[in-house]
């Protein structure tokens, strides 16, 4: 991060880049407390950055766990859909053989076949997925809040990053005419 610039009084001042300063290399106590103002406020945009960037991930997983659970649920009602069709054919096709020739064991097998086609196509039916996918969704939903506040954190910390680099402009400038007096009056 570079501060470089002209102050308001248009007089250049100090780049103060907190990778290139050494701390030795400021010598008073405001040009020290600015530094490490501004690694304390650039620490919080980072930290910021890294919660944005996990919550974005949180949401990306919980719509990916929703578009399973989805798709789980849909499968299942595929299935039971198939086994219910199955057995309510094989049940059709045993009463219409057991019907030509009279009460037989086809058609009371058949008959119940064909009673127990919807049943049993339902449980084999049964998921879970709904559930799944709103329990996803909520997560969603939480990992849009937690978008939210981290891109409020780091708008906050850009404002007191931007409010840093002020004072540290304004420390800049009160150093600089202390130096000018101080050369004035040894000249």
């Amino acid at each position: 991060m570079n501060v470089t610039g002209t102050t308001s009084s248009g007089s250049p001042f100090l780049s103060l880049d907190s990778d290139s300063v050494q701390r030795n290399e400021v010598t008073s106590l405001s040009g020290q407390l600015a530094l490490l103002v501004l690694d304390s406020q650039e620490q919080q945009k980072q930290i910021a950055h890294e919660q944005l960037a996990n919550a974005r991930h949180d949401f990306s997983e919980a719509l990916a766990d929703e578009v399973q659970s989805l798709r789980d649920e849909a499968d299942a009602a595929y299935r039971g859909a198939l086994v219910s069709g199955a057995l309510s054919i094989a049940g059709s096709g045993l009463s219409a053989w057991g019907t030509e020739s009279g009460p037989t064991w086809q058609k009371e097998v058949g008959d119940g076949l064909s009673r127990l086609s919807a049943p049993a196509g339902t449980v084999v039916g049964t998921n879970y997925g709904a559930s799944e996918a709103k329990a996803a969704q909520g997560a969603q939903e939480a990992a849009k809040w937690q978008i939210d506040d981290a891109q409020d954190e780091l708008g906050s910390a850009r404002d007191l990053q931007n409010k840093a680099l002020d004072w540290t402009s304004s420390m800049a400038d009160r150093d600089a005419a202390t130096t000018a007096a101080i050369l004035a009056n040894k000249a």
